[in-house]
């Protein structure tokens, strides 16, 4: 009986999943896309292709791994680029639309949420610019 079996699964030919998966694009990539692609729009469905995960397994994954979901992530790197270029003396509403928020009231809220205080604050106290570096 088991010769039987063996014939049919040689006769079958390869199999239809490989016996050992080729590893993943580590998050680190993820990251990467995020940090060389902030200014656009970027949707979960492309970090997904780059992970080669689902859309909710690479959420799940992300936020598990990297400590915050990969929104967070992005508007976390957003704010760090506006803070840089406020500090060469790009105004915050154009520094908003160059990191890609929406207009600078977006740039506040967010900026208040991450960073504990609002743009103008920051750029009013060098001690947080040198902290916040």
């Amino acid at each position: 009986m088991l010769n039987a079996i063996s014939d049919l699964s040689e006769l079958a030919g390869p199999p239809l999943w490989p016996q050992h998966a080729a590893p993943r694009p580590s998050l680190a990539d993820v990251a990467r896309y995020i940090e060389a692609n902030f200014s656009e729009r970027i949707a979960l469905k492309d970090l997904a292709l780059v992970a080669e995960l689902s859309v909710f397994r690479l959420v799940t994954v992300f936020r598990r791994e990297m400590g915050v979901s990969p929104y967070r992530y992005l508007n976390a790197v957003r704010v760090k680029k506006a803070q840089q270029l406020m500090r060469d003396g790009v105004p915050p509403a154009i520094a908003a639309i160059e990191v890609g928020f929406f207009d600078q009231s977006h740039l506040c809220r967010h900026f208040r949420t991450i960073c504990g205080m609002t743009p103008g604050q920051f750029l009013a106290n060098p001690d947080s610019q040198e902290k916040l570096a």
